[in-house]
């Protein structure tokens, strides 16, 4: 049974222009006493714990800076975290009514490693390395919360819904609706993009434009960043290339 604490709509967030901007469009069609979710999946920085270790050593004698070192642990401060929890605060500002909560899905190496086998098997034919990095980045997002998904069972696609499907979720992919894409594609290149103003300006032009018609300022002028280098599930296992097992 649900209960009145729980969130019937929730967003894989990484504070990306893509999925803040969905964000704030689901916050207009979903009543403002209701909650949303914003799912923001990091794994472990084991090179940062490799240099927190390294700093305790050389200050064990230092009960202050242990303390201070503690605060200061980055284990799972990857980029999509940072720009996740930026963005957060902006909804939040641009929303004052509306409960935003930002779900941490943090994910240890041992635990990734846990579960490795079952999300290769899961993947299957898609075998890459790089499809490793990004199923395994959908796949504790999926395991972390019930989300409402539709399933395409095309391309990529395919390996990013047999990862919600494990969990008997489908994967909703909004900007991938039949009629967005063939309006896109009818429209002139030069509407979409312009090369002159740079990244994080002259891409996805279309979709900058929605993002600052939305007052979202900081989110229309990102880079965008694909999920497993934002979450760096990519650097798991150590390089992004050849086939993973």
């Amino acid at each position: 049974m649900k209960t009145e604490k729980e969130s019937r709509v929730a967003v894989l967030f990484s504070g990306g222009l893509d999925c803040t901007t969905l964000a704030l469009l689901a916050h207009s069609h979903i009543p403002p006493s209701e909650s949303i979710d914003l799912l923001n999946v990091a794994f472990e920085n084991t090179q940062s714990i490799s240099n927190n270790h390294q700093t305790k050593r050389i200050q064990k004698d230092s009960e202050k800076s242990s303390a201070d070192n503690h605060n200061s642990d980055t284990t799972f401060d990857v980029p999509d975290c940072q720009t996740g929890e930026r963005l957060w605060r902006e909804l939040s500002k641009l929303t004052p009514g509306r409960d935003w909560r930002f779900v941490r899905v943090d994910v240890r190496m041992a635990e990734y490693l846990e579960h490795k086998e079952k999300i290769i098997k899961l993947m299957r034919p898609n075998l890459t390395v790089m499809d490793l990095s990004i199923a395994a980045a959908l796949y504790f997002a999926a395991r972390g919360i019930a989300m409402d998904l539709e399933r395409i069972l095309t391309r990529n696609l395919g390996r990013d819904d047999w990862m919600m499907s494990w969990f008997c979720l489908e994967v909703r992919h909004p900007l991938l609706n039949r009629r967005v894409i063939d309006l896109l594609s009818g429209l002139p290149v030069h509407l979409k993009r312009d090369h002159g103003l740079g990244k994080g300006l002259g891409d996805n032009l279309l979709l900058r434009g929605l993002a600052h018609g939305l007052r979202l300022v900081e989110s229309c002028r990102l880079p965008k960043r694909a999920i497993q280098f934002g979450a760096q599930s990519a650097k798991l296992d150590g390089n992004s290339k050849g086939q993973a097992g």
